[in-house]
């Protein structure tokens, strides 16, 4: 111990003595990231040609998604693509079946500014559009990824003949949550947010590894570590759609193929949350009792008009609407899951239903007042 000691002091000494003839080393700073670098999520006003538009759009890595929409319409069109380390951007816009109908390609300025064209891919129509950075929103999100792989059974079947298995008995079981989390002012409203975003999104484990949990790290170490019987690849993940005027709107979606299926399957849930609570909110709160009727046969009519009266689930006089809607500066926009209103390859189709539409069953105490004119 006393000869430990002993090296100590002869270093120190050491190091005092290499500290008083030696040249000064100048601070090595950590190099700062540029806006470019950062992440973000920030919301811009402007035009595309004539039209006046807001963009709404969050950056992760190089990874860009969001929304837009045009400002007399109000029904928000989700976008995906991304960003370089200087700023140059490009984004789509897809439609219910993929299919890219337009195309952003422009640059985040030194001063905020979004600038570039806008493409048809089709008929290479070109507008060139101009945002301007509007005050950060009331809230801001991030995320955190939880994954899980389970090669438990994979492993055992590997040994089997042939005869005995088929193809998906040897693949390894997958979970992916990519999980929101919401930050805010209020801290007890940011909480009750992503208190009510990660059990909706954890909310079907049970159907997948027969317990209910209680997060998402939870749910990825159950995953893990248990043996399980039937396999499956299974993606859950949060978007977000708006903010606008004290609402909050997300998605949450989920990806799933249990092996041996025919094809897999796929489908999201829309959330409104009201900022100055953290509640969620539900129809029944932006509308007069005895609505749904009326609003029914409002969205029946839309929805053919848009889609067309043949091959869905419902008959005439009797349509539904459901739960998942997002709540627009112009309207309420009503989104179906595959098998919900028609067949798998029907897939997710929409209804928007206009305020004006629906004026005379609107709260007038309600979150919808502030849109009406």
């Amino acid at each position: 111990m006393r000869n430990f000691f002993s090296l100590i002091l002869l270093s120190l000494l050491f190091v005092r003595c290499s500290g008083d003839n030696a040249t000064e080393q100048p601070e090595v700073k950590k190099a700062e990231r540029s806006v470019f670098q950062q992440d973000f999520h920030k919301k811009w006003k402007g035009t595309i040609g004539k039209y006046k538009v807001t963009i709404e759009l969050s950056k992760t890595d190089t990874l860009l998604s969001g929304t837009y929409y045009y400002n007399e319409v109000g029904m928000p069109i989700s976008l995906s693509g991304a960003m370089d380390s200087a700023g140059n951007f490009s984004l789509t816009e897809k439609n219910e079946n993929f299919d890219i109908i337009g195309t952003f390609t422009g640059k985040l300025t030194t001063n905020h500014q979004l600038r570039g064209y806008w493409q048809n891919p089709k008929n290479k129509k070109r507008l060139d559009f101009l945002f301007e950075e509007t005050e950060q929103p009331f809230v801001t999100v991030g995320y955190e990824d939880f994954n899980a792989e389970n090669c438990i059974q994979a492993d055992q079947n590997r040994s089997k003949s042939v005869e005995e298995m088929n193809y998906w008995d040897t693949l390894c079981t997958s979970l992916s949550i990519h999980l929101m989390k919401v930050s805010a002012e209020n801290e007890d409203v940011a909480d009750r947010i992503n208190k009510i975003i990660e059990e909706e999104i954890t909310s079907g484990s049970e159907d997948y590894v027969e317990l209910k949990v209680q997060s998402a790290e939870e749910f990825a170490r159950i995953v893990k570590n248990k043996p399980l019987e039937f396999g499956f690849e299974l993606e859950l993940f949060c978007n977000l759609v708006a903010t606008h005027e004290g609402i909050l709107c997300i998605s949450l979606g989920e990806y799933s193929y249990g092996f041996g299926a025919a094809h897999p399957n796929h489908g999201s849930q829309y959330y409104n949350f009201d900022l100055s609570s953290g509640k969620l909110i539900h129809l029944k709160d932006l509308l007069l009792p005895s609505f749904k009727q009326k609003l029914n046969r409002i969205a029946e009519k839309n929805f053919i008009k848009a889609n067309g009266d043949e091959g869905w689930d419902f008959e005439k006089g009797k349509f539904e609407l459901n739960e998942d809607f997002t709540i627009t500066t112009k309207g309420l926009l009503f989104s179906f899951d595959p098998y919900e209103i028609g067949s798998y390859a029907a897939g997710s189709p929409e209804v928007f239903i206009t305020y004006k539409e629906m004026r005379e069953f609107i709260n007038p105490d309600g979150l919808l007042k502030q849109f009406i004119k």
